[in-house]
């Protein structure tokens, strides 16, 4: 699904796209958080309000020039789990 959107994105654009699903070293989590898909929980996983922590991450990069939005805030307060 992945490719499918970034070989869209690629149609559309002109941009270069590079997909990375478990095949480079790049950290998806932090990544997530900084495009506002969710916060990182204390038990390390992200969490979305509308999917929870069942979640499966990968990354398209691009030279597309894109505005990044706001981040979650962390909703976990004193949760300890």
């Amino acid at each position: 699904r992945l490719k499918k959107v970034a070989g869209w994105l690629h149609r559309e654009t002109g941009a270069e796209v590079k997909v990375f699903v478990d095949t480079a070293p790049v950290l998806e989590k932090p990544l997530a958080r900084a495009a506002a898909l969710g916060w990182q929980g204390k038990h390390t996983n992200l969490v979305s309000r509308q999917f929870g922590s069942w979640l499966f991450l990968g990354a398209i990069f691009t030279t597309l020039p894109l505005t990044p939005d706001n981040p979650e805030p962390d909703h976990c307060g004193s949760c300890r789990a």
